[in-house]
């Protein structure tokens, strides 16, 4: 007999003896892991289920599980103390997970094992990013080969989980002309491909009006005594008026510029609040454009702001009520003029809009709001007037009252990783242009969360 006759002889001989021997354990070898996470906050990453295995071997799991007795065992349990009976609940059991001794990983995780998979809820900060259930959720989100996500890598340091660290940092000239320096200001360092002072439709600041234009946007190291920056040193203001603040030297409480624009694509519009009011042209509007990189692992973006008007409460639904936009493009679905700021009835950002609760009036709170001679609305001015002292909306000036604000506002939109997109901030006075409005915008933030949707909620707990 040759040697290959010999060695295939012998192999069938040993393949007939083990598969004579073969008993059902139950559950074997946990395999496959679900993609990994990606989110800074809590991750959750899911093993495979188990496979049987053969008496007195067992299966080999992440991390080898010892084999059980020959014992025939009911699903999902499993004898893995070699005695008689089937002891083990490897459906459940953190510590046997899908087979004997396939443990699931405890590290930065609180791992529970369901019909015989791991599943694990990472801690804050962490994160599964190698999809290997055995050793928990292994990466720190504040590394920068991970940073925010898994695999958003950093040029420069992970802080906070961002890139570059703090962006807004060191004095700022609050008339700095650099649009690149504003984005800074807001904590916008990563991915900004260009920057540019816009009219609200995006055209060029007006020819010969350079000065009045960029008395509209100013850096400020906070609005009065009770508004302050909601990451770094400084807020970014966009307004009507002068995006200053009473305490600078160029402060004026109003300032009529003078000069108009074309509205942008879907405006002026009606608002829901409003039914028949439709809005006038644009008037000494201001506007940051963004044009921004998604950079990768990133879903969306989230940022803060807060607007102020004169035209509350005299001029609520009417022709004058200024606007305050966010304009994305390309647009999210559904949002056909790309702006994603509005409240939960549809009313983009102005005096109308429901989460206008800074404010206050003689005898109130409550207070009513609207033009003489028409049917008012009702505001609850729950937050009171903090927010308006010492920023030229409390009424201070001789012959003026209280005004309106929404205090610190929390607005959301998904991005496609991989692409560029701009953001367009614009506000503007609504057919004339007396009575300012002002917005600050601050603590922009990519987000790496899945389903991020377009949406503005109160800010909880702002600084």
């Amino acid at each position: 007999m040759h040697r290959t006759e010999l060695l295939a002889s012998v192999a069938v001989i040993a393949l007939a003896a083990c598969s004579s021997a073969e008993t059902d354990l139950g559950l074997g070898k946990g395999v496959g892991g679900a993609a990994a996470s990606s989110t800074s906050g809590t991750s959750t990453t899911t093993s495979g289920t188990g496979t049987t295995t053969t008496a007195g071997q067992g299966g080999q799991g992440q991390g080898g599980g010892a084999g059980g007795s020959t014992s025939t065992c009911a699903p999902a349990t499993a004898d893995c103390d070699g005695q008689p009976g089937c002891e083990t609940a490897v459906g459940s059991d953190v510590a046997n997970c899908g087979g004997c001794g396939v443990a699931c990983g405890t590290a930065n995780a609180a791992p529970a094992c369901v019909a015989g998979a791991c599943t694990l809820a990472c801690n804050p900060g962490w994160s599964d990013c190698d999809a290997q259930t055995f050793n928990g959720c292994e990466t720190s989100l504040a590394d920068p080969k991970s940073c925010g996500g898994c695999g958003v890598v950093c040029q420069g340091p992970c802080v906070n989980g961002q890139c570059g660290g703090p962006c807004d940092e060191g004095p700022l000239a609050v008339d700095d002309p650099s649009a690149f320096v504003a984005a800074k200001a807001i904590g916008l360092c990563d991915g900004v491909v260009s920057a540019s002072w816009v009219l609200p439709d995006g055209s060029p600041p007006p020819a010969g009006q350079a000065e009045a234009f960029h008395r509209g946007h100013g850096l400020l190291v906070g609005f009065g005594p009770n508004v302050h920056p909601q990451q770094g040193q400084h807020v970014l203001a966009l307004s009507t008026g002068a995006a200053r603040q009473p305490t600078d030297p160029d402060w004026v409480d109003e300032l009529e510029k003078k000069y108009q624009s074309a509205a942008p694509p879907g405006y002026p519009k009606a608002l829901p609040a409003c039914p028949g009011v439709t809005t006038g042209t644009p008037n000494d509007g201001t506007s940051l454009e963004l044009t921004l990189a998604v950079p990768p692992g990133k879903t969306g973006f989230s940022y803060a702001f807060d607007f102020l008007s004169h035209e509350w409460p005299g001029y609520v639904c009417s022709e004058y009520a200024d606007a305050f936009l966010a304009l994305l493009s390309p647009a999210p679905v559904g949002l056909p003029d790309g702006n994603v700021m509005f409240d939960p009835s549809g009313n983009y950002v102005s005096v109308a809009a429901s989460f206008l609760d800074v404010c206050g009036c003689q005898g109130g709170p409550p207070c009513l709001a609207g033009q003489d001679g028409q049917p008012k609305k009702t505001y609850a001015c729950s937050l009171g007037t903090s927010g308006l002292v010492g920023t030229g909306f409390d009424g201070a000036a001789p012959n003026d009252t209280i005004h309106g604000a929404t205090g610190w506002m929390l607005t959301t939109s998904p991005v496609t990783v991989g692409t560029n997109v701009t953001l367009r901030f614009t506000v503007y006075d609504s057919g004339d242009g007396k009575l300012d409005s002002t917005a600050l915008v601050d603590d922009f933030r990519w987000l790496t969360a899945p389903g991020v949707a377009v949406a503005t909620t109160r800010l909880q707990a702002p600084k």
